[in-house]
């Protein structure tokens, strides 16, 4: 059985809005379904992003824009698609939302990526929080020339209410791919 991508997330964000935490945190899932393009979103350039270990200032704003994710190419490594999820099945995540529950066992980064390089590369993946606590440190693995690899990292660690965000950077400390989640109470 094959499924075209764009119905998959049809019925994934028919699901969350049927299951939401409230309709506020429902309505913020719009941009999910332009954060899960086939297509790479690549910038030529990246605001300036302070390392894993430093503190950030995140305030939750209301503008959509505000979860899409910012991804780069470096060094033959592109990502196509990061996303953030309660679960991976099957290689893909399931019920991909920008909205988490504060008790929430597992929260994903998802990761499709192509490596053009003759070489084995390393990402790692941090969780930022609002007050810069960082959860993670995950290094995953990218074989040498392949045009599609589906990666994850995850974090039983996000117990802060607020705006958080993945980070992916390669092993030099270059920001390659950047996605804030929101962390609310009572989901």
């Amino acid at each position: 059985m094959n499924i075209e991508p764009n119905v998959v997330i049809l019925i994934t964000i028919a699901t969350l809005l049927a299951v939401g935490c409230d309709e506020e945190a429902s309505t913020q899932l719009g941009p999910l379904e332009r954060a899960s393009s086939s297509e790479p979103t690549l910038t030529s350039t990246v605001a300036p992003v302070p390392k894993p270990t430093e503190q950030i200032d995140s305030k939750p704003e209301a503008d959509e824009a505000l979860y899409e994710p910012t991804l780069q190419s470096n060094d033959g490594i592109t990502i196509h698609r990061l996303i953030t999820a309660p679960e991976v099945e099957g290689r893909e995540p399931l019920a991909a939302s920008a909205v988490f529950g504060h008790n929430e066992e597992k929260i994903y980064a998802f990761l499709d990526v192509s490596n053009e390089s003759s070489e084995e590369k390393i990402l790692t993946v941090f969780f930022v929080g609002p007050s810069g606590k960082v959860s993670g440190g995950v290094e995953l693995s990218v074989p040498p020339s392949v045009p599609r690899w589906r990666t994850w990292a995850y974090t039983r660690f996000v117990d802060e209410v607020g705006l958080w965000r993945i980070e992916v950077r390669s092993p030099t400390g270059v920001l390659l791919g950047a996605l804030p989640f929101e962390v609310a109470e009572g989901c």
